[in-house]
């Protein structure tokens, strides 16, 4: 990435980097150059997050080359650098093209950028920035010299729903690390926010679409083949109601189903007779599959019916699905029996695959094919499919988290269960709907009424009103 001004040019490389002349480790890292003269504070930060993936040494170096390139057109337009980099916040957020003329006297021409992806460039630079403070702090401690460095974005004390936030983000940071009984709490972390991020605008929550609960059986019921007499196997097609189970019973999105291999589902040695369903991460397979002349199904190479998306989870991390309610483990396993045992089609010896879910022919189940079965069952119990009615098939995901919540109350026991990177992910799921305020403003005005209804102070006044005669009403408004 190159970004010119008429005497100042910013340049993001990739630069192979070993350390020393024998080193057998090499890194491609990006770097910035700066009217071609290497960014030396940068390389050693970038050498020091080494271990970061290819995608955030990316976004990084991005991140900080744009800012330093509005370093460089407009840094005399401000009083000190903290200034500066607030208006840099304002101007990626909200663009610098004036509307009414399309003038932009920055010479920027920026588009707006989405609340989202302001703050994580915001991120980026803020660690950059205290990653240099620390460093400049060391050297003054060590030289005895005054501090020759600023923090563009100091913390402040965060307020409750951020303190709320950080605690959330810190349980899922550290619940599953080795050690994590060790840890303590840092109070600091918890109780402080950096002082500048993105939040001139009202953010609008996406609005959760869920599916009728009440409808749901009725939907497993349409996954019929269309024959009314034979056996059960007969009469459904059991692969796209258990994929449909593992979405509205057990959270799953719409892509993972597909990434299952028969071995990833058993009988829970715990509870017998309930299915033990465990997700791993698509790129933990690679070599697997390689074996079998296959590559993952999140590559972009992969023909359409193939391919299947993956969001989040580490590559690492080996997760479980969490049924609820408990019973739909046990429905799942039933239908999971049935189906390997009278209805999967396994695949031809020459094109051999470990997927759980297979087509009519064999071959690994597209979520396409899905889809289609999905909208038809929809249709045949009276529903219009549509992402604002909740019935495309992520509403079951989402009526899922909404059950949970309803009856946990629980953030961190719907971050595990919904698998969240970010605890901000699940808000959407505790913000109550317009229907479940009424109904709980509702149910709270019937509970008034049986406390006013008892004989309490309240009762006794309205009796006391009755015997107070027009008269005496009258001399009191005339007073």
């Amino acid at each position: 990435m190159q970004i010119n001004n008429h005497d100042h040019t910013v340049l993001v490389a990739k630069i192979t980097i070993r350390m020393t002349v024998r080193d057998a480790n090499v890194f491609v890292l990006p770097l910035i150059f700066v009217n071609q003269s290497l960014l030396i504070s940068y390389a050693k930060y970038a050498y020091e997050k080494r271990k970061k993936s290819a995608s955030w040494h990316q976004k990084s170096a991005s991140a900080v080359a744009l800012f330093m390139n509005y370093l460089a057109k407009r840094r005399k337009d401000f009083p000190d650098p903290v200034s500066c980099f607030r208006a840099f916040v304002d101007d990626l957020e909200f663009g610098t093209i004036d509307p009414t003329t399309e003038d932009d006297p920055s010479g920027l021409y920026w588009l707006p950028k989405s609340i989202q992806n302001t703050n994580k460039i915001i991120g980026y630079i803020t660690l950059f920035n205290e990653y240099n403070y620390r460093k400049a702090e060391q050297f003054a401690t060590e030289t005895n010299t005054p501090l020759n460095a600023i923090l563009l974005n100091k913390k402040r004390l965060a307020d409750f729903a951020e303190q709320h936030i950080n605690l959330a983000a810190w349980h899922h940071k550290y619940s599953n690390s080795f050690l994590s009984y060790t840890r303590t709490i840092d109070k600091v972390q918890i109780n402080t926010v950096h002082s500048v991020k993105s939040e001139h605008r009202t953010q609008t929550k996406t609005k959760l679409y869920t599916f009728p609960r009440e409808r749901i059986f009725d939907l497993l019921d349409a996954f019929n083949t269309r024959i009314k007499v034979g056996s059960f196997t007969q009469r459904y097609n059991l692969r796209d109601m258990l994929i449909t189970i593992l979405m509205h019973f057990g959270g799953l999105r719409v892509s993972e189903p597909f990434h299952l291999f028969v071995e990833d589902i058993m009988e829970n040695p715990n509870h017998p007779g309930e299915a033990l369903v465990k997700l791993y991460h698509p790129d933990s397979r690679r070599e697997q599959l390689a074996k079998m002349g296959l590559r993952t199904r999140t590559d972009k190479r992969n023909p359409h019916s193939y391919y299947s998306g993956w969001k989040n989870q580490d590559i690492n991390e080996v997760t479980s699905v969490k049924w609820f309610p408990i019973e739909a483990g046990q429905w799942f396993w039933d239908l999971w029996v049935l189906y390997m045992t009278q209805q999967r089609v396994e695949a031809p010896q020459d094109r051999i695959h470990p997927f759980a879910f297979t087509s009519r022919n064999g071959a690994p189940a597209s979520y396409g094919n899905f889809q289609q079965a999905h909208k038809r069952a929809v249709e045949r119990i009276g529903l219009i499919v549509a992402k604002e009615r909740g019935t495309s098939p992520h509403s079951h995901r989402h009526r899922y988290g909404s059950d949970v919540w309803e009856t946990t109350k629980d953030p961190i026991i719907l971050q595990k269960v919904l698998r969240h990177s970010s605890p901000l992910s699940q808000y959407v799921y505790i913000h109550p709907s317009d229907e479940t305020i009424r109904s709980e403003l509702h149910n709270g005005f019937i509970a008034l009424k049986e406390m006013v209804n008892e004989r309490n102070a309240l009762n006794l006044l309205s009796d006391s009103m009755k015997d107070i005669s027009t008269e005496t009403l009258s001399r009191l408004r005339e007073y």
